[in-house]
């Protein structure tokens, strides 16, 4: 009987603990609903050197929205949520009303009255130009950032070619800048004025970190067909981030 008694004391015991290593993979059905709390994956500041194909960790460290990493393959941690590839990205849209250096020969902006919108309008290929001001993400992985340029030109033409030189300085403010060499687009006009048109090009960086204010220029290239006056509605900075 006292054997009895203690065994039933022992398993009583037992039950009451909490239980390691579960393995529920064969449970039909496992249903947390009515817990108190839940953390259902590994928590921790940095991501593990290790992992297997299907584990999650939750990094503290990382940025608001990136904390859950995936381990899509052995040892290789992924954002989950970040559009895939191995990080996310942050878009910086920028606005001519924005300009805060120009060399246009018609102004600085005019407005479209088809759209209704401000547009910094280049006229003359040997002065035009047009500067943004805007802060590296603090994220950034140091791959050079894609840039989409939105743009329309002014008159009908016959689908005559035109150039977009993009490029961009990371000098301290105050000092002359000292920009990279130029990423050149070519791209033809529209046979109908004022169809917008989005033109993708990589923005040279060199010489520039995260946390970096950085001058990003667009000119007109200097040897092309087209004679019409070009709108530029703004420029899309695709930055890729750290995971």
């Amino acid at each position: 009987m006292m054997r009895f008694a203690l065994f039933v004391i022992a398993a009583a015991v037992a039950l009451g603990q909490p239980k390691s290593n579960s393995d529920l993979s064969t449970a039909a059905r496992v249903d947390y609903s009515g817990a108190l709390t839940t953390k259902p994956v590994k928590v921790g500041a940095s991501n593990p050197a290790n992992c297997g194909a299907g584990e999650l960790f939750f990094n503290t460290a990382a940025t608001t929205g990136q904390k859950i990493k995936g381990c899509e393959s052995t040892d290789t941690w992924v954002t989950q949520g970040g559009g895939g590839g191995g990080g996310s990205t942050l878009t910086y849209t920028l606005l001519p009303a924005g300009l805060l250096d120009n060399g246009l020969g018609g102004g600085m902006t005019v407005v479209d009255t088809l759209y209704q919108v401000k547009v910094a309008t280049y006229v003359n290929a040997s002065t035009n130009h047009s500067t943004w001001w805007t802060v590296i993400p603090a994220a950034w992985t140091g791959v050079a950032p894609a840039v989409r340029i939105s743009w329309t030109n002014a008159t009908s033409n016959s689908s005559n070619t035109y150039k977009w030189n993009l490029t961009s300085s990371c000098d301290a403010t105050g000092s002359a800048p000292t920009y990279n060499t130029a990423a050149i687009s070519t791209v033809n006009d529209t046979t109908t004025a004022f169809v917008p048109s989005v033109t993708s090009s990589t923005l040279p960086i060199t010489g520039c970190s995260a946390g970096n204010l950085v001058r990003i220029r667009l000119l007109e290239g200097t040897t092309f067909t087209s004679t019409a006056a070009h709108f530029v509605y703004g420029l899309e900075v695709i930055w890729p981030l750290t995971p």
